[in-house]
């Protein structure tokens, strides 16, 4: 499940690193309601089920792999 967002102002240090080199920056999204884990990364409430930590290698794989199918062709 992907969703595309419009830029957004973060602090991050990634996009020097792409004047350099090509890259892809992505959200893991980590809010479930249900479970209460609804808070923002920096505040002292957050928390998130681990088991989304999978969903992001299993993207970062995927990325990984259509990258080798693009390079082989």
């Amino acid at each position: 499940k992907i969703v595309e967002i419009e830029p957004q102002m973060i602090s991050e240090d990634f996009s020097f690193y792409q004047e350099h080199v090509p890259g892809l920056f992505y959200f893991i999204g980590t809010r479930n309601a249900e479970k209460g884990y609804v808070y923002p990364l920096h505040n002292a409430k957050f928390n998130f089920d681990d088991t989304i930590l999978m969903h992001g290698l299993e993207t970062y794989r995927s990325v990984l792999l259509h990258k080798n199918s693009i390079a082989e062709k």
